[in-house]
């Protein structure tokens, strides 16, 4: 244990001491040699304790400077935990005031009752705060202030301008039942997956399925525009659609085949696409228009099968509309909330919205690109946006895994409105790649990168069930038929889930 803490120098100097020492009992005394290793080893010896001597000093004054350190210290630890005592005993004191509710009165008597009556003041605010919040008193005001507008004035009794008596409602009117929220319970609804396919080298950015339900179009970052069959899951045809990724694709519901298919990729342009009969069953890829006008990417298309037009949302902040068999540009509006990362439609309502990084959602006025409203609720950075079939709803999915659901009244179109959401979901950990809605408007579909997608009854905002493309596999994009009996995922491992509903309970 002592040689620990000695050097290999202080060890060799110990050894070479004690030899000579040795030798100087061995030596002969009348010799010649005697005396000089004599004094060679008391130079050694005195060299050692001297040094052990000045090691033992400085460890004796480093000693009594680290107390003296210490000691001061401990003074201020000291002082320290005085104040923290006292500031604890001033908090017990105020915490102890305030729940008792009561303060100490003046001795003054008109100070003292001044003091009450604010207590008291404040006792009926606190009440009042409490109430609001427990009875959702502010959701209500909203709801009301948005259905203000369509009361009909007929409805209330006549009476003169200068009539300053109370107006009532008419009699038949106060014996009309309020309209009742559906309560009842979700739809039972099951997914037999059909079909799993190795789709693509990269990420699966986009995919549409036809309105016969035949075919799934798909693209993705390895730049390939592909057709699948979904009776068997093969490939029909693959064909190149750019030199650089592919983000979006969308189909015609009405006419898929001839100028029916659009891609946008970050090429920055557009393309349409149709699809030529190569046989009796085979199908090919045929390119028809390139659409240049955009000066940024491409992240947003929608077919209007109503107007035979098509719709691009571009980082550019631009949406342009086009005709679908010419390849002309019809009309170009300027979105200043910022770049779009996503768009959709709804033609039958004649809207739609539009929404990027800068967390609000314009809705537009598809036939004279004239902005509504603004879907508001500071937003983080929005991937993903779908309307209902209904056109009363629009859900968002943001980057930090919110889902977020407005009601559009329609007041929107004689009044501009900034609207805020009526329901808000928490359910994925990460950023919401794609989102759609279920043709009854009573579901909701989500898909995020930790891996599920994800079934919600909207009615209630419960999650019903969720799907998993694999274990460790994200997904990237998400399509729903438009009966809502086919569904499928991207990965962004290129693969394609496909699952088709059955009437059963969801597992």
């Amino acid at each position: 244990m002592i040689f620990k803490s000695l050097t290999w120098w202080e060890i060799g100097e110990y050894i070479t001491t004690f030899v000579l020492l040795i030798l100087l009992l061995v030596n002969n005394p009348w010799s010649d040699n005697f005396w000089v290793v004599f004094v060679v080893a008391i130079v050694l010896i005195l060299n050692i304790i001297n040094r052990k001597s000045l090691e033992y000093r400085n460890k004796q004054r480093i000693a009594a400077a680290l107390n003296i350190q210490l000691k001061k210290f401990s003074e201020k630890l000291l002082e320290v935990n005085s104040r923290i005592d006292i500031l604890i005993n001033n908090n017990s004191l105020n915490q102890r005031t305030l729940s008792s509710g009561k303060m100490g009165l003046s001795e003054n008597e008109i100070i003292a009752c001044l003091q009450k009556d604010v207590e008291s003041i404040n006792q009926s605010v606190s009440s009042m705060i409490d109430y609001i919040n427990g009875n959702n008193l502010l959701d209500r005001i909203s709801v009301i202030e948005q259905k203000l507008p369509y009361i009909d004035s007929s409805n209330y009794s006549n009476s003169s301008d200068n009539d300053d008596t109370i107006k009532l409602p008419k009699p038949e009117i106060i014996k009309q039942k309020l309209p009742e929220y559906n309560y009842d319970s979700p739809p039972k609804i099951a997914w037999k997956c059909i079909h799993v396919i190795e789709a693509h080298n990269q990420s699966v950015t986009d995919m549409s399925i036809t309105m016969d339900k035949q075919y799934l179009v798909s693209v993705s970052w390895d730049q390939y525009l592909k057709l699948w069959s979904l009776e068997d899951g093969l490939e029909i045809d693959a064909i190149q659609g750019s030199e650089q990724g592919l983000v979006t694709v969308a189909t015609h519901l009405n006419n898929y085949l001839d100028h029916g298919i659009a891609t946008g990729s970050l090429d920055q342009d557009v393309k349409i696409w149709s699809l030529e009969k190569k046989g009796k069953k085979s199908l090919k890829f045929k390119l028809e228009h390139i659409l240049s006008e955009h000066t940024g990417s491409i992240h947003g298309l929608e077919i209007a099968p109503e107007n035979n037009f098509l719709i691009s949302g571009s980082y550019d902040q631009t949406l342009k509309k086009w005709d679908l068999i010419e390849g002309t540009l019809i009309d170009t509006c300027y979105d200043d909330s910022g770049a779009i990362n996503a768009i959709a439609l709804n033609d039958e309502i004649g809207i739609m919205v539009s929404g990027g990084g800068d967390g609000t959602i314009s809705v537009w006025e598809i036939n004279s690109n004239r902005k509504l409203a603004l879907l508001v609720d500071n937003l983080i950075s929005l991937e993903s946006i779908s309307i209902s079939a209904s056109g009363e709803y629009v859900a968002a999915g943001c980057a930090n895994g919110d889902i977020k659901i407005w009601y559009l009244p329609p007041s929107i179109f004689t009044l501009f409105q900034e609207v805020s959401p009526t329901l808000q979901l928490q359910g994925h950990h990460g950023q919401i790649m794609d989102i759609a809605f279920h043709p009854d408007d009573q579901l909701l579909y989500t898909v995020g990168v930790d891996g599920f997608l994800k079934i919600w009854y909207c009615a209630t905002g419960k999650e019903l069930g969720h799907l998993k493309i694999s274990e460790d596999n994200r997904i990237f994009s998400l399509t729903l038929s438009h009966d809502g009996e086919i569904l499928a995922a991207g990965g962004i491992d290129g693969i394609i889930k496909i699952w088709q509903q059955t009437k059963t309970t969801i597992n």
